[in-house]
């Protein structure tokens, strides 16, 4: 009889863990926030001195040369070199709806495959930048990353959303 009721705990227990399991918490800032610090972390001058910004929530044309349907994204904000001699490239986005995740994730692999494709026949030099490329994924949030400093972008992304204590 203790056997038994030791076990019945035992698997009491498994299922309380089980349903203890829940989402991962992020800070809700907005994907512009989010690329000004991203663009602090890898030493990129500030907005308009060299790089295009565009919100993908406004600019179809954009949007869609990128594969992102518009109609998925809470938000989406994206940087790029206004003239083709530097790879760097951030695109940060929000997805709408969690079930769209891994539609604008393929998104940002296809872009990144194109840019790699591009780089090699353009500038090789730069092709390296492109070959590092990160992209992630926190909670609704995600991004691709091309730059010299990747990992420090990764960072200022990954400290950004990590929720008020």
């Amino acid at each position: 009889m203790k056997k038994w009721i030791l076990i019945m705990m035992a698997m009491m227990l498994v299922v309380v863990a089980g349903c203890g399991s829940k989402k991962v918490e992020v800070a809700n800032i907005q994907t512009a926030d989010l690329l000004v610090k991203m663009q602090e972390a890898g030493g990129f001058p500030p907005a308009g001195e060299g790089f295009d910004i565009v919100n993908l929530k406004e600019n179809a044309d954009i949007a869609s040369k990128l594969n992102i349907d518009q109609s998925l994204l809470a938000e989406g904000i994206y940087m790029k070199a206004l003239i083709n001699i530097r790879a760097d490239e951030i695109i940060v986005l929000k997805a709408m709806d969690e079930k769209d995740i891994a539609t604008l994730k393929k998104a940002l692999e296809d872009e990144a495959a194109a840019q790699q494709k591009m780089w090699e026949n353009y500038l090789p030099q730069e092709l390296d930048k492109v070959k590092k490329h990160i992209i992630k994924q926190v909670g609704p949030y995600l991004t691709l990353i091309i730059a010299e400093k990747a990992e420090d972008v990764e960072k200022a992304f990954d400290t950004a959303l990590q929720p008020a204590s």
